[in-house]
């Protein structure tokens, strides 16, 4: 049974991982990434400013807290944090920012969080039905949720190196041991960031995978990427004095591919059931469509002349008949049987209304497979291919219907 299981989670995982694949391609995640890259480079010298100023007004000094920021900077930006923190430290010792100055440096952030916002309600197929202030509100708490987030993790640095320090002076075998640490807070930075800028109230479940896969994407593509600009460090010499600039901008834009992949996974773990029953509405009109090896969970067996539902109950689900039949009934007669292939209850659940028939099974070994409505308005919004079956096979009712008449 354990190996059952075991064999199951590994399918459904690779079910999850080429899915987001599909839609990593289909959403355009590329120009997505390139467009992020764009708004992200200009809003990041503004927001480590902002970060430098805050703090150095507090009790932690200048040179802390320009530390703090440059073991930061480097984790984040590899071969190009150095012309960045020297942008930023010149800017930083000019006596001209006050409360003011902040705001427009806040300001200048709020169309990059607008435009993470953007991508990932793509990703989790949102519809924007907010208006402009509300979603113009919602980018300026994401703003200053960003800033608080790189604050913390410059705070986390500077306490990180201080404690280091004290403690392997005194106990120098921890300092393998605190080698775990910068990984963590890198899980929890992750984690928190798909946390605020998820359109969707996410599980532990996904938002723990979705961080993980995210991180352990970063820790694999950033050695590679300095490996590349080892070997070729001519790399971007077109652009000359710019060079660094060049650089940065690419390595923030694979960045931004590595979230939006981590994205689309959580996106595929959400809407899990409903690739599973995605299968089944593909096809043609009463005859099986293709059956996941993952459904038997939903699959629900039922008894000869068992009333599924009556005429008049309320409709949260619909049906797919995997094997046997049902009749539908009025007024106690039998108006229609239903076989595998077919199903039912979809007018309902979609329009919220009571059932207008009552159903009966009809043959014994009646297998039926229950879908939600969150999972069919999930299929419906994100497959034109399924929306175009169900309207063929109601076109079909509809005309065996009106030839019965």
């Amino acid at each position: 049974m354990k190996r059952k299981n075991f064999r199951e989670t590994m399918s459904l995982s690779w079910l999850i991982f080429v899915e987001s694949i599909k839609s990593f391609i289909n959403n355009d995640s590329y120009q997505t990434a390139a467009n992020l890259a764009y708004y992200g480079f200009f809003s990041l010298i503004p927001l480590l400013l902002l970060v430098v100023i805050l703090l150095s007004n507090l009790t932690l000094s200048s040179e802390q807290v320009l530390k703090g920021t440059q073991t930061l900077a480097e984790e984040i930006m590899p071969q190009s944090s150095e012309v960045l923190l020297k942008e930023i430290s010149t800017l930083a010792a000019k006596r001209i920012w006050g409360l003011y100055s902040m705001i427009a440096l806040l300001w200048i952030i709020i169309p990059f969080a607008s435009a993470l916002r953007s991508a990932f309600a793509q990703v989790f197929k949102m519809e924007q039905t907010i208006g402009f202030v509300k979603e113009y509100l919602l980018s300026v708490v994401a703003a200053f949720a960003l800033l608080v987030l790189f604050l913390v993790l410059v705070i986390t640095r500077i306490v990180y190196s201080i404690v280091l320090v004290n403690v392997v002076a005194a106990f120098p075998i921890v300092q393998y041991a605190a080698t775990a640490v910068p990984v963590a807070v890198s899980l929890l930075f992750v984690g928190f960031f798909f946390f605020v800028f998820c359109p969707v109230k996410l599980t532990k479940r996904e938002l723990v995978i979705g961080s993980l896969i995210t991180t352990i994407l970063f820790f694999v593509i950033r050695p590679i990427f300095v490996m590349i600009l080892r070997i070729n460090p001519d790399f971007g010499y077109a652009f000359g004095s710019l060079k660094a600039i060049f650089v940065l901008t690419v390595w923030v834009y694979y960045s931004f591919l590595v979230v939006l992949f981590g994205s689309e996974v959580m996106a595929n773990i959400r809407r899990r059931d409903a690739l599973l029953v995605r299968g089944l509405f593909l096809g043609r009109a009463g005859v099986p469509k293709k059956r996941s090896p993952f459904l038997a969970k939903f699959v629900r067996a039922y008894d000869v002349n068992t009333i599924l539902f009556e005429k008049g109950d309320p409709g949260g689900e619909m049906f797919y008949i995997l094997s046997g039949s049902v009749a539908v009934k009025n007024n106690g007669a039998t108006i229609r049987t239903l076989g595998a292939g077919d199903y039912f209850g979809e007018m309902a659940m979609l329009l919220n209304e009571p059932r207008t028939a009552t159903i009966a099974i009809a043959s014994p070994g009646t297998q039926l497979i229950a879908v939600s409505q969150n999972n069919f308005e999930t299929l419906l919004r994100e497959n034109p291919a399924i929306v175009r079956s169900i309207l063929k096979d109601m076109a079909l009712r509809l005309k065996a219907t009106t030839q019965q008449l």
